[in-house]
């Protein structure tokens, strides 16, 4: 995992914003993450930021996206000759390392997961780990949720203390600048700014709640009575299945976006002919929706694929949010960002599932 620290706490006026904003261009090839929400309008890019950061909540594509490309090729190998095992290193990198801006506590909560998954346990990802530890993050609170947010019923909240860099919470006159990392404190310190005053500290939590408050609001017809966990637990073998799944085309829409999905497919890619052949392997993200997933070779009387039928992966891929992953780790991997919501064809949303399983 990676090392954090709660480092200090300042206020950043509005009206200095472009002078954090040239510090990190300075030191950083910047990403202005996007605040537009209508499916397919969404961007991540580099631009300049208005005046302000805008505080609507962020959408698609997640800050994850970064740390973990659609698709990666290892350098080649001779095709006739077997290659000795080689221990994979990241390349070093020799431009600017990077600075996502913008991104929300939704993403910070993904990240968190991801970096269970590749930086814990026996194996590690070196290239996830090497983007991650290059790369300062500039989260931002929340203000007005989106349609289709639900991160407090899995567990979360339009805001954190919690950041990964540099962490602003939106006030009347300026953001309050939460550092936890040791590069983030650099920043603050050449900024020369101050810690913020009592006034401002009193107005953090009024503002917080106001934002709980509107993303109840506007999950009210979601509301549920029971955790997520024990209503999918429970309705595992309903009938109700079956026409929740009904409208799925199996795109694999939902999978590409989320950002805590992280199955992956590798297969061995051959270039060239003869003596010059050469194989590349290759990694790709892959999705549990779809009807080749974990797919495996055999006799003809062998069981191809665990899950035939698109009703079963599709109540898998449930399971495997809010039951499997939070029975091994004990958080959901699901941060309710919504995004599958935003780009399903069939206009299938989890709270809907949710709410309908646990009737």
């Amino acid at each position: 995992m990676l090392e954090r620290s709660i480092v200090r706490t300042d206020f950043l006026p509005y009206a200095r914003l472009p002078e954090l904003r040239a510090v990190l261009e300075g030191r950083y090839r910047v990403v202005w993450q996007e605040a537009a929400r209508a499916p397919g309008n969404a961007a991540c890019r580099r631009r300049a930021p208005a005046s302000r950061w805008k505080a609507r909540a962020l959408h698609i594509p997640s800050g994850a996206d970064f740390f973990r490309p659609c698709a990666r090729k290892w350098p080649s190998f001779p095709w006739a000759t077997p290659a000795a095992p080689v221990a994979h290193q990241a390349p070093p990198r020799t431009d600017k390392p990077l600075a996502l801006v913008n991104l929300r506590p939704c993403d910070l909560a993904a990240l968190r997961i991801l970096d269970d998954v590749f930086l814990s346990g026996d194996v590690v990802d070196p290239f996830y780990q090497a983007r991650r530890q290059s790369t300062l993050i500039v989260s931002v609170d929340c203000v007005t949720p989106a349609p289709t947010c639900f991160c407090h019923l899995v567990g979360g909240a339009p805001f954190t203390d919690a950041g990964m860099g540099l962490h602003l919470s939106p006030l009347a006159t300026g953001y309050r600048v939460h550092a936890d990392s040791d590069a983030g404190e650099r920043m603050i310190t050449e900024l020369a700014l101050a810690p913020p005053e009592l006034r401002e500290e009193e107005e953090l939590p009024a503002r917080r709640q106001a934002a709980m408050e509107a993303l109840a609001a506007a999950n009210q017809r979601f509301t549920l009575t029971r955790s997520p966990y024990t209503t999918v637990a429970e309705r595992a073998a309903s009938d109700r299945w079956q026409d929740l799944f009904a409208g799925c085309v199996e795109c694999g829409a939902c999978c590409r976006v989320c950002p805590t999905c992280y199955c992956f497919y590798l297969f061995d890619e051959l270039t060239g002919g003869g003596q010059e052949a050469r194989c590349r392997r290759c990694r790709t993200w892959d999705s549990c929706i779809t009807a080749d997933y974990a797919r495996m070779a055999g006799p003809p009387n062998a069981k191809p694929n665990p899950r035939p039928r698109l009703r079963t992966r599709f109540a898998n891929r449930f399971d495997h949010k809010y039951r499997f992953h939070y029975e091994t780790s004990g958080e959901y991997a699901c941060v309710g960002c919504g995004r599958c919501a935003e780009v399903c064809m069939a206009r299938s949303d989890p709270r809907e599932v949710l709410r309908v399983l646990e009737q």
